[in-house]
């Protein structure tokens, strides 16, 4: 047997384990496995010395393929991903994490120990696999796992999603309502001159803001436009939304409805030489 039958044994197996309730995937994943294997040639009678042979081969190109992932993910440009360096919670930049590995990147779920080097080696916000394990796990169903072996890999799931982007909102409400300073010891007219420019402020934001569409219909009216003629990241969606048409996005915000477009068949994406992903009509 191959590396490449082995790989896909190991899928199959995760994809049983997941059809049954939580408690009893890993004992689903540990028979399917079982299974799996005695249908293949590998599962034939073999000298012992071969058998921890095979097995080794199996210890190295599972390792090998978890530091592919880490090494892709390090690749990131964190400066792009301001939500992940603003979250205050282990928790939430976890799933910041996840949600980014998923929709730019295409690997779909990750074990503590990825996420705590990521988080710590390309974010610069240390912290540990035992800390990202326990946050994760009272996650509820933001994530799914499920057990590969001796280890667990976190999917984030539609909640984790919708979680990530009510934070969001409810942090950019907290920000537009919170004073830019402390109003204890002022003097009413300097109460009344911050009331009044803090009140023009607001109708001026108001204004660009009105009338916002969401985020997938903005990308939609671009690239019917014809936006998307050529590869456009994601950086330079959000400069023609917020210079040409006043309407500011989050990259959070724009993500999701980049992927929808891509499942709709509406653009397709590449990546580039620096290693983002380029979205273009089809």
């Amino acid at each position: 047997m191959n590396g490449t039958d082995l790989q896909r044994i190991t899928k199959e197996a995760e994809r049983v384990a997941m059809s049954v309730d939580k408690s009893l995937r890993e004992a689903a994943y540990n028979r399917a496995f079982d299974f799996l294997l005695k249908q293949s040639d590998f599962g034939n009678a073999q000298p012992a010395n071969q058998r921890t042979s095979k097995s080794s081969s199996k210890a190295v190109e599972i390792k090998s393929e978890s530091k592919d992932e880490v090494a892709t993910l390090m690749q990131i440009d964190r400066t792009a991903y301001p939500e992940v360096l603003n979250a205050s919670s282990f928790l939430d930049r976890s799933l910041h994490l996840l949600r980014i590995a998923n929709n730019e990147y295409q690997i779909d779920g990750l074990k503590a120990s990825q996420i705590a080097k990521v988080l710590t080696d390309n974010f610069r916000l240390g912290t540990t696999r035992q800390a990202v394990a326990k946050a994760i796990d009272s996650a509820g169903d933001k994530v799914n796992s499920v057990s590969v072996g001796k280890g667990t890999i976190y999917r984030i799931m539609a909640r984790g999603e919708s979680y990530l982007d009510n934070e969001t909102e409810q942090e950019s409400k907290q920000a537009k309502h919170t004073p830019s300073s402390r109003a204890n010891g002022k003097s009413a007219r300097t109460k009344k001159v911050q009331k009044i420019e803090s009140t023009n402020t607001q109708e001026s934001t108001s204004k660009k803001q009105r009338g916002r569409p969401g985020p997938k219909a903005a990308l939609t009216a671009l690239e019917a436009e014809g936006f998307f003629k050529t590869p456009k990241t994601i950086s330079s969606i959000q400069t023609e939304l917020e210079l040409n048409q006043g309407y500011r996005y989050k990259s959070t915000e724009l993500s999701p409805a980049l992927v929808r477009m891509l499942r709709d068949k509406l653009i397709s994406r590449e990546k580039n030489s620096e290693g983002q992903y380029e979205y273009k009509s089809r």
